[in-house]
């Protein structure tokens, strides 16, 4: 009977050694026809070693090519999706859906050191990276993901120069769900987890401007950028010379950009994103904008408009910016220069930024400023609107204090061609407002007050009119800081900011002359 036992197992484990030998062998012969022969996707791919383990459920391939099929005998560029890969390790694969089925289904996909790049036609509607992506679920499914020491770019057909690089990038993604129904969406796909990290990004979405960054990491639902920037790639004089009408110029940077919190993704291809902070320490904002060529005439939105429209769920719970500089230039004559305005010590709080999209109700975004004007002077300001008020109403209110005028004369000096003496010693506005205009009001108290009226140099002082216009001029407040009523209606051509100083004007002329 033992005998028997013995030799009954010995048969079943020859024959399972056996059929694990057929399986392997059929595997190994069936695999590459998936991979190449039967490959459903619009990619061709080659490989240099192909090793399969049944046992491990486990293979690995080294040194694979990815193209599009429809590169392989063209004489010119294809665009699409290219990837040059050291190593591929799929483990945990699914032995009947190799054997029977025309797609390989795993737990996880490893990936080396690939080389990827996205050709584009220029000439051709965009193409979002999952566009390329997607076919690719026709050749494997897997449930976590981990690409190790990425390189990415992206071109246009025809040029040498890039739009997107990327370097050391790793990716981790877990728990991986693909189906008819997220294949039909944005992203194909579902992720529980996901994990980020690059040394470097380059991203040049246009002939202006170029976005830069050093490393870049996430943690749980965070995001945090070291060294960001948006900055031109252009002088300003050419930028200039690009413009058919005024548009603002940008140059951006930041020391830390962070985020957390953060939730988005679609909901019937409807865009949704959450994100609890984002944060900028030492950002330097400085904005250039040439009143050279003609002005736009177009209706300029108000920023609870902007917010309303942005037509998908958009919500930010803090915004805040440390120690940061704004600064504000804008050129009235080639010759004489821009006037500049500097916002220094910035520190910016703002909270409820959020579009509204589908809600009822929606908290007041409300910011709090706090710098020095000209960096000479404290100023405070607190503003607020709510993006679902079609009215556009705001209020803001402002206050500086101790001001030297002479610290005016970088704007001034090209803007208006004068220079003012004496000291603003407290200067107050609480305007409230709407898409037609504001009103509010303005308080000033002031001392040895003067202005200088310079000769068409910008240089020398004109007596003449200089004294003409300090006898309308008040030199002081007495001490006591005189209020008035500013009412303006609003340049609907023009910007937000451009109301806030021209209600701000009114209350200067109304106290100084």
């Amino acid at each position: 009977m033992r005998r028997k036992i013995i030799i009954t197992l010995a048969i079943i484990t020859g024959v399972l050694l056996a059929l694990g030998v057929g399986l392997n062998w059929w595997i190994d012969k069936k695999l590459p026809e998936l991979i190449t022969k039967k490959n459903d996707s619009p990619y061709h791919i080659t490989y240099r070693n192909l090793d399969v383990s049944l046992w491990n459920r486990t293979i690995v391939a080294d040194d694979i090519m990815l193209v599009p099929k429809e590169s392989v005998d063209a004489k010119e560029q294809i665009p699409g999706f290219y990837a040059d890969v050291k190593k591929i390790t799929i483990t945990g694969f699914g032995i009947f859906d190799v054997i029977f089925g025309s797609r390989i289904s795993a737990n996880n996909l490893s990936v080396d050191s690939p080389h990827l790049t996205i050709l584009k036609d220029p000439n051709a509607k965009d193409q979002s990276t999952s566009d390329h992506v997607k076919p690719l679920d026709k050749l494997i499914r897997v449930s976590n993901l981990m690409v190790n020491n990425a390189s990415i770019s992206m071109r246009q057909i025809g040029r040498q120069s890039t739009i997107l690089d990327v370097t050391n990038a790793t990716v981790k993604l877990e728990g991986i769900t693909v189906s008819d129904q997220t294949l039909k969406r944005k992203i194909p796909f579902t992720y529980k987890t996901y994990s980020l990290a690059c040394d470097s990004v380059s991203y040049r979405p246009n002939a202006v401007y170029e976005l830069r960054t050093k490393s870049i990491n996430t943690a749980r639902d965070g995001l945090k950028i070291d060294d960001f920037s948006f900055r031109p790639r252009i002088s300003r004089a050419a930028y200039t010379r690009m413009l058919e009408t005024e548009k603002d110029l940008y140059d951006l940077r930041a020391k830390t950009l962070a985020l957390d919190k953060i939730l988005w993704g679609y909901e019937d291809d409807l865009l949704h994103i959450s994100i609890g902070t984002v944060f900028f320490d030492q950002l330097i904002a400085e904005i250039f904008r040439s009143k050279t060529v003609a002005d736009d005439k177009t209706k300029k939105k108000l920023y609870s408009q902007q917010l309303r429209e942005i037509g998908f769920p958009v919500e930010v719970g803090l915004l805040q910016l440390k120690n940061s500089r704004v600064t504000y230039e804008e050129e009235k004559d080639k010759e004489d220069g821009p006037g500049k305005l500097v916002f220094s010590q910035f520190n910016l709080k703002a909270t409820g930024i959020a579009s509204g999209h589908g809600e009822k109700s929606i908290p007041d975004v409300k910011i709090d400023i706090h710098c020095r004007f000209m960096e000479v002077a404290p100023f405070d300001v607190k503003w607020s609107f709510n993006a679902l008020d079609r009215s556009d109403r705001f209020r803001i209110a402002g206050h500086i204090r101790d001001f030297p005028s002479q610290a005016l004369i970088p704007f001034t000096r090209p803007y208006v061609n004068a220079e003012f003496e004496g000291k603003l010693d407290d200067v107050k506005f609480d305007l409230t407002g709407n898409d037609n205009g504001s009103k509010g009001d303005f308080a000033l108290e002031h001392s040895n007050f003067k202005v200088n009226i310079l000769k068409k140099d910008g240089k020398r002082k004109n007596k003449i009119v200089s004294a003409i216009a300090n006898i309308f001029v008040k030199k002081d407040s007495d001490e006591k800081p005189k209020k008035v009523q500013v009412s303006v209606d609003r340049e609907k051509d023009k910007s937000f900011f451009n109301l806030l100083w021209r209600s701000v004007e009114d209350g200067l002329k109304q106290t100084l002359l």
